[in-house]
């Protein structure tokens, strides 16, 4: 999983509820390799992330959430994702 957050892009190493919608983010900026937590309430996160994953077909394919754009999340291949950043 990719999360773009204040402009900057993170690969996602751990995800974690904290309840009521409340999710914390251990990652990795993809740029410095500075180790980050980032924590955010997202509702709907959990379905999102199933249905994309039902629909991923490559091991290319990468879950992209863009927190910067209100949690909107897509389907992105690594190509797609490298025009990004």
């Amino acid at each position: 999983m990719i999360l773009r957050c204040g402009g900057h892009f993170y690969k996602v190493l751990k995800m974690s509820s904290k309840g009521d919608n409340s999710y914390v983010f251990e990652c990795k900026e993809l740029y410095s390799k500075e180790s980050k937590e980032l924590q955010f309430r997202i509702t709907g996160l959990l379905e999102a992330a199933e249905r994309a994953f039902s629909i991923m077909k490559s091991q290319k394919d990468v879950f992209f959430l863009d927190v910067d754009d209100n949690g909107k999340w897509k389907i992105v291949t690594e190509d797609q994702l490298s025009k990004m950043i």
